[in-house]
């Protein structure tokens, strides 16, 4: 999809992406952008440059939610080539805030519309990022689910999960007498 350039909401979003580098110039420029919406199509593209410069996950959550209902609410073509975005960036708030079933259903949902866009380099960008999306929420989920599973454990505090990682290269360990399990990560 090309972007009108002398749409004056896309023309403010473009100014406002050149000078991100000073994020309060670049959220004006979007504010005003969002202020001068004509209709739909001109809210959602004002919407999801706001959301990027939000002070907070739930103001994020609303701005990326604005974003994609004026998305709805545009002509199919049009649509389709906002759809794999909105979904990845409304996907990712929803994990932020903890609401993992919204952010899977958000994945899913821009996955199956990503083979929408034109076979080139931003819709790799964005299946990746629809993927890696995916990815997040599942450990998500698993940690969730370990950590309800730990708080019913005696004790004073609440249940603790630890996530351990190597801090160096995995090895054999030689003193080990189980041989079972090659790549214990002792030294």
């Amino acid at each position: 999809m090309q972007f009108d350039s002398s749409n004056p909401v896309v023309a403010l979003c473009i100014a406002g992406i050149q000078v991100e580098g000073d994020a309060a110039e670049a959220r004006a420029r979007f504010e005003r952008a969002w202020a001068i919406r004509k209709d739909d199509f001109d809210a959602c593209v004002a919407a999801h440059y706001l959301a990027r410069h939000q002070p907070d996950a739930r103001t994020t959550l609303h701005w990326n939610e604005v974003a994609l209902a004026h998305a709805e609410r545009v002509e199919d073509s049009e649509r389709e080539a906002l759809l794999p975005s909105l979904c990845l960036n409304l996907g990712d708030s929803y994990l932020a805030v903890g609401s993992l079933a919204d952010a899977r259903r958000l994945a899913q949902r821009g996955l199956s519309a990503v083979e929408a866009l034109p076979a080139d380099g931003y819709r790799e960008f964005i299946r990746g990022g629809l993927t890696r999306l995916e990815s997040r929420v599942a450990a998500a989920e698993s940690l969730d689910a370990a950590t309800r599973g730990a708080e019913p454990a005696l004790g004073d505090g609440p249940g603790r999960i630890y996530v351990v990682e190597p801090t160096g290269p995995i090895a054999d360990d030689p003193n080990l007498p189980d041989k079972k399990f090659p790549g214990n990560p002792t030294k």
